[in-house]
């Protein structure tokens, strides 16, 4: 049981991290895009 939790954890945190880096990305698209467009 201890296992399955350790595991389950992990799990989410490597989720997040994806989320976390891809939300990273979108925004510096999205703010690199305003930049050049209101350039």
């Amino acid at each position: 049981m201890y296992y399955n939790t350790g595991k389950y954890i992990e799990t989410l945190e490597y989720k997040n991290k994806i989320s976390i880096s891809v939300t990273a990305v979108y925004l510096t698209l999205e703010w690199g895009y305003i930049v050049v467009r209101y350039r």
